[in-house]
C-alpha cells in the first residue's frame, strides 16, 4: 500500500556506489531476460549455479545471488528501495564502507537463509534490507515520501515506522511458515546485520553521533531519567544551608535552581520548544550570576541544537560557546565547534573566531566527514573574504 519515493535527508557527498549497483543489477537482469527468451535451459543452469540455499551450498552464491532476479517486478522493487535508502547511508558509511555493508549484509542474509530454509533463493533483497537496517539506526526520524495507493497521493512517513512495518511484516510472514515464495528470513537477516553493524559503529565512535540517531535516542532515555532526578533534587532546600543564608539570598538562589530545573525537565520530556523558552527566561533573569545559564551537559547541548533549528542563530552561538567553555573535551565538542564556526562565519560575521574553531577541527579531529565539512566551511569563508 506504500511505495517509497525518496527521503528528506540531504547528503553531503553524491552517491557513487548506489547508482553503480543499480545499473549493474538492471544490466544483468536485462541480459538474463535475453537468455531466458533464447535459451531457457541456459537460464535455468545460470540461476542454479548462482543461487543460494537449496540442496547444496556454494560460497560464491552468497554474492552471485545478489545479482539474479526472477522478473522485472523483483529487480525493480529491490532497486527502488536501494535508490531511496542507499544514498544517505552511503553518505555516512563512505564508498568502501557502503560497499562492505551491501555485500556483507547480503552474504549474511543469504547464509541465514541457507541455514534454515531448504528452498533456493535469488535477489538483492537481503543486501537492500541491510541498507534499510542501517538507515533505521542512522536516520530513524527522517521522513520518507511514500505513494499511498489508497488515496493515490504522496505522504510523508517516518523512517522508523516504514522500516519497522516492513520488519514486522517479514517476521509475521516467516512465523506463519511463508509459502509466498519470498525469502523473509533473508530479509530479517539483512535488517539485523545493518542494524547491529550501525549501532556498533556508533558505539565505537567510528561515525560521529547525531542528535537523532537511534543509538543517541536510546542513550538519552537514561539521561532524561537522570536529568529529572537531578532537577527534582535542586528544588529541595537543605535546612542547614537555609539557616546560613539571608532570606533574600535564599529566595534568589531557589528561584535560580527552579528556573534551571524547568529547562532540564523540558529537555528530559522532549519538549524542546518549551526548553528554549525557559532558557530564554533564565538568561533574562539570571545572566549576571556566574555560571547560572550554563546548564548540565545534555540540556545545554539540546537547547543549543534546538535554537539552530529555530534559526535563532545568535542565541544558538552563545549556547554553543557556553557548551564549549564548560565541556571542552566532550565527545560532541568537535561537532559543536563545527556548528559554532558555521554559525559565526555564515550568519554572524565573526570570521576570525569561526576560522579559529574550524581550524581546530581540522587539527584535532581524525573523522574524515567532520574534517571535510570543516574544510568546506573554511574554503567558503576564505572565498568570501577574498571577494570582499
Amino acid at each position: 500500500m506504500l511505495l517509497p519515493l525518496g527521503t528528506d535527508r540531504r547528503s553531503v557527498r553524491p552517491a557513487v556506489v548506489t547508482p553503480t549497483l543499480i545499473v549493474i543489477n538492471i544490466l544483468v537482469h536485462l541480459a538474463m531476460e535475453v537468455v531466458a527468451r533464447t535459451d531457457p535451459g541456459l537460464w535455468d543452469r545460470i540461476v542454479d549455479w548462482g543461487d543460494v540455499g537449496g540442496d547444496r551450498f556454494v560460497w560464491w552464491g552468497l554474492v552471485t545471488s545478489l545479482f539474479l532476479h526472477g522478473d522485472w517486478l523483483h529487480v525493480g522493487g529491490n532497486m527502488l528501495f536501494l535508490w531511496v535508502f542507499g544514498p544517505p547511508v552511503e553518505d555516512r558509511f563512505g564508498k568502501l564502507g557502503f560497499a562492505g555493508l551491501y555485500f556483507l549484509g547480503g552474504a549474511a542474509a543469504g547464509g541465514l537463509h541457507s541455514a534454515f530454509d531448504p528452498n533456493p533463493a535469488i535477489g538483492a533483497s537481503g543486501a537492500v534490507s541491510a541498507v534499510a537496517g542501517a538507515f533505521l539506526v542512522l536516520f530513524p526520524r527522517i521522513s520518507i515520501r511514500c505513494f499511498w495507493f489508497f488515496t493515490l497521493s504522496v505522504i510523508p512517513v517516518p523512517a522508523w515506522w516504514f522500516i519497522g512495518l516492513a520488519i514486522a511484516w517479514d517476521f509475521l510472514s516467516q512465523s506463519m511458515g511463508g509459502g509466498d515464495r519470498i525469502a523473509h528470513l533473508a530479509h530479517l537477516g539483512g535488517y539485523a546485520f545493518g542494524f547491529v553493524l550501525s549501532m556498533a559503529l556508533l558505539w565505537a565512535r567510528v561515525f560521529p553521533r547525531e542528535p537523532y540517531d537511534l543509538f543517541t535516542i536510546f542513550r538519552q532515555a537514561k539521561r532524561r531519567r537522570d536529568l529529572k532526578a537531578a532537577a527534582a533534587t535542586t528544588l529541595v532546600s537543605r535546612p542547614e544551608a537555609a539557616q546560613a543564608r539571608t532570606p533574600r539570598h535564599n529566595a534568589r538562589t531557589d528561584a535560580l535552581a527552579a528556573a534551571r530545573a524547568q529547562v532540564c525537565v523540558h529537555v528530559a520530556d522532549g519538549r524542546l520548544d518549551d526548553a528554549v523558552g525557559a532558557y530564554a527566561a533564565l538568561r533574562e533573569k539570571f545572566s549576571e550570576m556566574p555560571g547560572a545559564i550554563t546548564l548540565p551537559r545534555n540540556a545545554q547541548y539540546e537547547v543549543a541544537n534546538q535554537l539552530v533549528r529555530l534559526e535563532r542563530r545568535a542565541e544558538a552561538a552563545e549556547a554553543y560557546e557556553r557548551f564549549l567553555e564548560a565541556y571542552p573535551t566532550d565527545r560532541e565538542a568537535d561537532m559543536v565547534r563545527l556548528m559554532h564556526g558555521r554559525l559565526l562565519g555564515r550568519y554572524l560575521g565573526e570570521h576570525d573566531r569561526a576560522v579559529e574553531l574550524l581550524e581546530r577541527v581540522l587539527d584535532d579531529v581524525h573523522d574524515e566527514e567532520l574534517r571535510e565539512l570543516a574544510s568546506e566551511e573554511l574554503a567558503a569563508l576564505r572565498a568570501e573574504e577574498g571577494s570582499a
